[in-house]
């Protein structure tokens, strides 16, 4: 009597699916030619499938026969549901999150709690429970247990205590059924072991297994249980056959001893991914002419790699492609999605801005409703950077210079991407028609091209999002629930996360694997990255519901089966390529350490030992950057910054006071700032930095200034004036969604103005009055350089007067943190040789004469102007320092700083403005937006505290 189970050992001196295809066109050929549509083959892949296909195509073409493919080849994740027939349709992967969402939302919250810390307060949240039950339910329904079997199994592991919650988590695998059974479907584990108890499978043909080394145990009993034939292809010599069982799965006792033939000049260390991505194009490079671009596979089981080996290959003009495909989740539609359902959800500024930010997000110029302000993105950060704020609301936003400027441009956005029609609550189902008119309304006008991969990514994109919206919308109404739109959004890109984008067609390509599709690519070099635990072998740790020894107890995959597996996939790897590299990091993208596999200690004792030590002390190179230096890319054209000068457009014809402690500074980045008009512009603030902190005090001091209080030395009004107008001019800027940094700022901010008013009763005691505030001198005064004059421009904080001595003061606020004085702040060096390094209050002198009084003629009569006194009112952090701090320059010393500013404007006169190296250096160029411009384009390094001393 034949077996009905066959096992044929095709070997491993050369790759499976070649070995495959010869046995498969062998046994099927005939006189006439080779008909296959009797047999069924499963592969472990879809990728494994359409090669072996081409195989057999070249076979039956090399022995000039005529081949009738076979009736499938298909995966082993569709198999078993060919075997049998199912009197309900099987419950699709969304139906079943459905319905156990539905389940986990119907059990008593007690009883929940006994398996989930916290209930969920939204869809989205329900349905990541239901993902973790599918989960559950797919490992143990695949070795053919129920929860309910799991909890009332004796011996089985479970700790203590915890069958309390087993018997919870099988009454909602009941109700999960019940649910699935009431909408007319059946769980698909569920019908496979009903069909197995029943002795329903039937093939119609014989079943060939290709390089299928795992089986779900619910599955291999299926197949033994099948009345004909199943054949076996497995990719090892007979001599090995002990390690393998009748399916030809790897036996997990087989393999746990076994060394490996890894040569050690072939096993790589590297640092980091960068440096193991120098290390790709190392190997690659040392391979020359003797392999074609599609005649070399790269392994990545750690997909955090992927992004370096495309940057690293792309600059060396090397031909890749992800063979897998692009994740869904890097689609422009997929993303699009996601900014729209997070903007929905609470509408925060910061999700706004992600909207906004989209590349496929094309916003009219004029919708209906009004102009859509050009340059959106940096209206967008200009008020970000005024008003911090959290959440924009359904409001209007904050009433300021950009109010209403982004009202339209709210107004256009709901209007374009019809918003208006995502408020409320509907089914899931009820919502899908809404979603797709959505991306017809951004993707709907583009001329989207297959031929071109931008248009055929998107176009690919959008089919798969109709396919599960379509899946979505079909889901019986017994499952359906009600919510709002983001979180139907969410229910969408959940299904979607496992998709993946075909890649562009390319014939010499470099390809990208995954570890466990690289054994069956044919491929003769292969590079294998990322040789690290948890990837080779994976490694699973802390299982909530399943620890190791309930697996082991179960039958499910546990962590001795999982090394078994790739002990002999790489052994397979080994034995049939010609050249195989491994590539271990030392650490992750983070800086976290890594572990090297376990795989390349299999070997005997001192091998090990000599790889570990290796490991260890082998120093790793600095990171080379791809394209310098590099023979394959000749010499970059691009020139680091900075540039050598800059030349001015023209002269000045005027100049701000404060403008000279810029120049002083450094002239460059004066030029940059200045001329240039280079800024840093973004929406990554949280807080007010010092000049928005600094501001938001001028502004409240110079309403105090105006008021009818500012002259009453009552403190107690003082104070309470101070805080009106500080909290009347936080709400103005910052409205009622600001970023919860202000609130504290706020106080800080009120401490210091409590501290000032007690100091301005003090001072109006002495006698001193406010005679202005915030005055400017118009367009400028005339400051004479070289028989030419140059407007100074500038506004003075505050003028007091004192009647008794007929003196005045010019005085500038400052929250600085630290108190320092006039002096300090304006010249530095030693004593007697000392500098002018800031100009403010010596050149406010020069403004008086263009400022006048309330009756229009100058504010300081010219006979006055010599009995004025410069100085700071400083409001510090710490607040026994608050007060006024005066220079005491000399005549002479005013004479000094005014030719200082007369140098200065002949230097912007002559408009070149050289870079200085030592200037640059002063300053923290981590915190710098112009630091790349300046030179400093190192990158950090790995003992740099990430959160510097801030004061």
């Amino acid at each position: 009597m034949t077996p009905r189970i066959l096992r044929t050992f095709l070997g491993w001196d050369r790759p499976a699916l070649p070995s495959a295809a010869e046995i498969l066109v062998a046994h099927h050929a005939a006189t006439v030619g080779i008909d296959m549509r009797s047999s069924l083959l499963a592969v472990p892949g879809g990728r494994a499938g359409r090669r072996l296909l081409e195989l057999l195509l070249d076979e039956a073409d090399r022995i000039g026969k005529p081949l009738i493919p076979p009736a499938r080849i298909v995966t082993m994740g569709r198999l078993p549901d060919l075997l049998y027939s199912s009197s309900q349709p099987l419950a699709g992967p969304a139906e079943a999150r459905r319905a156990f969402a539905r389940a986990l939302e119907e059990v008593d919250p007690r009883d929940l709690s006994r398996v989930f810390a916290n209930r969920p307060e939204s869809a989205t949240g329900w349905l990541a429970l239901a993902e973790v039950m599918e989960t559950l339910q797919r490992q143990l329904g695949g070795e053919g247990w129920t929860f309910a079997e799991v909890a009332a199994a004796p011996g089985t592991g479970i700790p203590r205590g915890d069958k309390a919650r087993w018997q919870v988590l099988a009454g909602i695998q009941a109700r999960y059924l019940h649910l699935l059974a009431h909408a007319g479907r059946v769980d698909r584990d569920q019908a496979r072991k009903e069909a197995l108890q029943a002795g329903r499978l039937q093939a119609s043909g014989e079943i060939w297994l290709v390089g299928v080394v795992e089986l779900p145990g619910l599955v291999a009993r299926m197949l033994r249980a099948l009345p004909g034939p199943v054949r076996s292809l497995i990719h090892a010599p007979e001599e090995h056959a002990a390690r393998f069982d009748d399916l030809g799965c790897v036996l997990a006792e087989g393999w746990q001893d076994v060394h490996l033939p890894l040569d050690d000049d072939n096993i790589h260390v590297a640092g980091r991914p960068l440096e193991q991505t120098d290390t790709v194009t190392d190997i690659l490079r040392g391979f020359a002419a003797r392999y074609s671009a599609e005649e070399i596979v790269i392994g990545v089981p750690d997909g955090e790699l992927i992004p370096y080996l495309e940057r690293s290959l792309s600059a060396v003009r090397i031909p890749h492609r992800r063979a897998a495909g692009t994740p869904m989740g890097e689609s422009g539609p997929f993303l699009l999605l996601k900014a729209v359902a997070d903007y929905l959800d609470g509408r925060h500024f910061a999700s706004l801005a992600l909207l906004l930010r989209h590349p496929d997000l094309q916003l009219p110029d004029r919708p209906p409703t009004g102009r859509i302000p050009a340059g959106a993105l940096e209206l967008l950060d200009r008020y970000h950077a005024d008003h911090l704020p959290v959440g924009m609301g359904r409001g209007r936003p904050v009433v300021s210079r950009h109010g209403e400027a982004m009202q339209f441009l709210l107004a256009g956005l709901d209007e374009f991407l019809h918003l208006d029609r995502l408020a409320g609550e509907k089914p899931v189902s009820a919502w899908m028609p809404c979603l797709l008119d959505l991306l017809v309304s951004v993707y709907g006008t583009e001329h989207l091209h297959r031929g071109h991969p931008h248009g055929r990514h998107i176009l690919e994109a959008c089919a798969h999002i109709k396919d599960k919206a379509a899946a979505l919308s079909g889901v019986p109404s017994v499952l359906d629930s009600a919510m709002p739109a983001h979180e139907a959004i969410r229910h969408l890109l959940a299904e979607l996360r496992q998709v993946e984008i075909p890649p562009d067609p390319e014939q010499e390509a470099v390809q990208f694997l995954g570890w466990l599709e690289l054994p069956l690519d044919d491929a003769p070099a292969v590079i294998l990255t990322g040789f690290n635990e948890p990837h080779i072998p994976k490694v699973v740790t802390a299982d909530p519901f399943l620890p190791g020894a309930l697996r082991t107890f179960l039958g499910l995959v546990d962590d001795r089966r999982r090394y078994a597996r790739d002990v002999y996939l790489l052994a397979a790897l080994l034995q049939s390529r010609r050249e195989v590299h491994l590539i271990a990091g030392r650490r992750s993208a983070a800086g976290d350490p890594l572990r090297p596999s376990r795989l390349l200690f299999a070997a005997g004792d001192d091998v090990a030992a000599r790889r570990i030590l290796r490991h260890l002390d082998r120093p790793v190179g600095g990171v080379v950057l791809p394209g310098r230096g590099s023979p394959e890319t000749g010499e970059s054209l691009f020139r680091s910054p900075p540039e050598e000068k800059i030349k001015g457009q023209r002269a000045p014809e005027s100049i701000s006071v404060t403008a000279f402690k810029a120049f002083l500074a450094d002239p460059y980045r004066f030029a940059l700032e200045r001329l240039l008009k280079l800024e840093r512009l973004d929406d990554t603030a949280r807080e007010m930095d010092a000049l928005h902190f600094g501001n938001l005090a001028h502004d409240v001091l110079h309403r105090f200034g105006q008021s009818d209080v500012v002259h009453d030395p009552d403190v107690r009004k003082l104070r309470g004036a101070l805080d009106d107008l500080l909290d009347t001019r936080v709400r103005e800027c910052f409205g009622a969604r600001a970023a919860p940094a202000v609130g504290v700022q706020r106080e800080q901010l009120r401490s210091r103005l409590r501290a000032f008013a007690a100091w301005h009763a003090g001072w109006l005691e002495e006698g001193w009055r406010v005679a202005a505030v915030e005055v400017s001198p118009g367009e400028g005064v005339p400051f004479e350089v070289d028989g030419t004059d140059i407007l100074l421009r500038g506004r003075i904080d505050r003028i007091d007067h004192h009647a008794a001595s007929g003196r005045w003061a010019l005085l500038d606020y400052k929250t600085s943190e630290k108190a320092d004085p006039p002096e300090k702040m304006h010249r530095r060096g030693p004593r007697g040789a000392r500098t002018w390094q800031d100009l403010q209050l010596p050149l406010y002198r020069h403004l008086l004469a263009g400022i006048p009084g309330p009756d229009g003629s100058p504010l300081v009569p010219a006979a006055e102007q010599g009995m004025v006194d410069l100085g700071y009112v400083l409001l510090p952090r710490t607040l026994a320092d608050t007060g006024a701090s005066m220079a005491s320059w000399t005549e002479e010393d005013l004479e000094v700083a005014d030719e200082t500013a007369r140098q200065v404007v002949r230097l912007l006169r002559k408009g070149v403005f050289l870079f200085d190296p030592d200037a640059v250096g002063r300053t923290r160029f981590r915190e710098d937006p112009l630091a790349a411009l300046l030179g400093h384009l190192e990158l950090p390094r790995m003992d740099d505290d990430e959160n510097e001393d801030a004061e």
